[in-house]
């Protein structure tokens, strides 16, 4: 089955748009998924949001930690870049 396939299909109709910067290169639009999941650590002690944001594999194949995404006017740093080798989906880890 092909997935990606049916990933962008998806995408095409329930992601968002984001802006996506590899180093000093081109901005380019790149649709997909954003996620804030919130996080609750040690019982409450510590709170925090993990901002994700997931797309093709193909359309972020050039991102990298340190490069930045754009999401409703907000700058995040990729500090991770977690591909699924079987979904064609590619997940960013986030920071402010």
């Amino acid at each position: 089955m092909d997935w990606a396939f049916h990933m962008q299909r998806i995408l095409t109709q329930l992601g968002e748009d984001a802006v996506c910067t590899h180093g000093t290169g081109a901005p380019a639009t790149v649709r997909g998924m954003f996620l804030q999941p919130f996080r609750d650590i040690q019982g409450n002690m510590i709170e925090a949001s993990d901002p994700r944001f997931a797309g093709l594999t193909t359309d972020l194949a050039t991102i990298t930690h340190g490069d930045t995404v754009v999401r409703g006017g907000i700058t995040y740093t990729v500090g991770g870049v977690e591909p699924d080798g079987v979904s064609g989906i590619t997940e960013l880890r986030l920071t402010v």
